[in-house]
């Protein structure tokens, strides 16, 4: 299975620590995001990588160079303006051919991935499986309603005070068939907020992968001193 890191971010969330090194280059561990997750999709033979990048792309393209030092084919393919979360996968639509796994750049996680993949695999019917998790701030968090295995319903924040929510977050980490790409329309667009609801609208199958290990946002001062808390500063 093909490999894809969303790396286009800003991070203005981490402040001055992100003015100037990409997020996915910030160190947890004495190691970059970038890096764990890397190491991690080698660990689970995904070699070939695509990293889509934009704010201080360069700098990830000259860490992984090919990739080589990794034991992978990596390719960076930078965007000259931010597209989103969705609207980066556009310029995977010549190059991939096969379900592809995607992690925002901002995850650091201790998963098993060979066990997400197979988990996909099981449902041939799937244009996608999404990693989801028990909320831990639900009236913060975008949530799902889960059924039969399937994303039913998304509810989007802010949440009305007095509605009976689920208590499920989506953990931005996928699974997608290169039919999650047709959805895509030109422009800026999120995975989740803006052609999640388009492929449930079509009655699409989505599927929930409902886990408890490590899938963290890194993406703010107090998550990523969580995060090195967790796997050392």
């Amino acid at each position: 299975m093909i490999g894809v890191i969303l790396a286009g971010g800003r991070a203005t969330r981490l402040g001055e620590l992100t003015r100037l090194t990409p997020k996915v280059l910030v160190e947890i561990g004495g190691k970059s995001v970038l890096e764990h997750q890397l190491k991690l999709f080698k660990k689970h033979e995904i070699t070939k990588v695509f990293i889509l990048t934009g704010h201080l792309g360069e700098q990830i393209a000259n860490f992984c160079s090919d990739g080589s030092r990794f034991g992978m084919d990596v390719e960076c393919l930078q965007e000259e303006d931010a597209q989103g979360t969705a609207g980066a996968l556009r310029v995977l639509r010549d190059k991939i051919n096969e379900d592809f796994l995607v992690v925002s750049g901002d995850i650091i996680l201790d998963f098993d991935m060979s066990s997400f993949i197979t988990y996909h695999e099981e449902h041939s019917d799937a244009i996608a499986t999404f990693v989801v998790q028990d909320a831990e701030y639900p009236q913060h968090s975008d949530l799902v309603h889960i059924e039969d295995k399937k994303i039913r319903v998304l509810f989007l924040r802010p949440h009305q005070k007095d509605v009976q929510l689920p208590d499920i977050n989506i953990a931005s980490l996928y699974i997608l068939s290169p039919r999650f790409l047709d959805f895509i329309p030109d422009g800026q667009c999120s995975i989740e907020n803006d052609i999640l609801p388009l492929v449930l609208d079509a009655e699409e199958k989505v599927y929930a992968y409902h886990t408890k290990e490590y899938v963290r946002d890194m993406g703010t001062p107090d998550r990523l001193k969580d995060a090195r808390d967790s796997f050392g500063s």
